[in-house]
């Protein structure tokens, strides 16, 4: 009785949220301990206490979604553990984190935009808009930087590397336009307006992995990152295509097509971490 439509809240079931909220961070530590910079066991315990209050931070913002949904007051006190538990755990890991590692502060200017506006969709009964959708996929996306420069013994933006940004960046862009692709094959499908407009960010995105990866990452991985955002190209036209001449496509099928580019990408990430070592 106390769950929500079967849905256990100290667990999130959103599997295609789980790639973005996992890869990022684990390619960033991997990054971070590929190049140069201080090994000690104090930055191996700020790099732990960020990995463990980004997930959490995250598991308390599913769970805190389904506290805000929850009609039912005897449902709410199923939903207020779990968010003030991982809320906890976020919190006082990423004070610790502070404590050992200042400059980490920095990135409060890039994460609090983006994690407001997360909040603020979920206060305007708009969870999974694509507006949504892609602040989350930033963040992501950033969390690499972030364990690339405190791997490194640094923690502020300055003391990452530029294939670290360069990652992030990619990540970020790669990752965000899952959620245009995805939204015009489930929530959106049919959408004319709404197909082209993920097409045309899948193409712009390209470009701009093009121009920076080329310029700034190892030509090998570079190439490797470029094909991967080519191949979204065509994945976002051809498989609403499919889905239109009556192939189906069930939302389970649609997230597991992902994951092939999604490991092509995250080795072409790490090889260039290798690379520029």
């Amino acid at each position: 009785m106390g769950r929500r439509r079967g849905i256990n809240p100290w667990i999130p079931n959103q599997h295609g949220a789980w790639p973005m909220v996992t890869i990022p961070p684990l390619l960033g530590l991997i990054l971070g301990f590929c190049g140069p910079g201080e090994r000690t066991a104090i930055s191996l315990l700020a790099t732990l206490l960020v990995l463990l209050s980004w997930m959490s931070g995250y598991f308390c913002f599913f769970a805190g979604g389904l506290l805000f949904k929850a009609r039912r007051r005897q449902h709410r006190g199923t939903f207020l553990a779990p968010t003030l538990t991982y809320g906890g755990v976020a919190a006082l890991c990423a004070v610790v984190a502070l404590l050992l590692r200042p400059s980490l502060l920095w990135w409060a200017i890039l994460f609090v935009p983006l994690v407001g506006i997360a909040v603020e969709e979920i206060l305007m009964n708009r969870p999974r808009s694509t507006f949504s959708g892609c602040a989350t996929t930033c963040a992501s996306g950033a969390v690499l930087a972030v364990m690339d420069t405190v791997g490194r013994g640094d923690g502020g933006p300055a003391g990452t590397s530029t294939v670290g940004i360069i990652s992030a960046i990619v990540m970020a862009l790669y990752f965000s336009g899952t959620v245009p692709y995805v939204k015009s094959m489930i929530r959106k499908k049919g959408n004319r307006r709404y197909l082209i407009g993920s097409v045309t960010y899948q193409v712009v995105a390209a470009l701009v992995v093009a121009v920076l990866a080329l310029k700034w990452v190892p030509i090998l991985a570079a190439i490797i990152m470029v094909a991967v955002m080519v191949w979204s190209i065509g994945r976002a036209i051809l498989v609403p295509y499919s889905a239109q001449k009556g192939t189906v496509w069930t939302p389970k099928r649609v997230g597991r097509a992902e994951v092939p580019a999604t490991i092509v990408m995250a080795i072409a990430v790490i090889l260039a971490g290798v690379l520029a070592a």
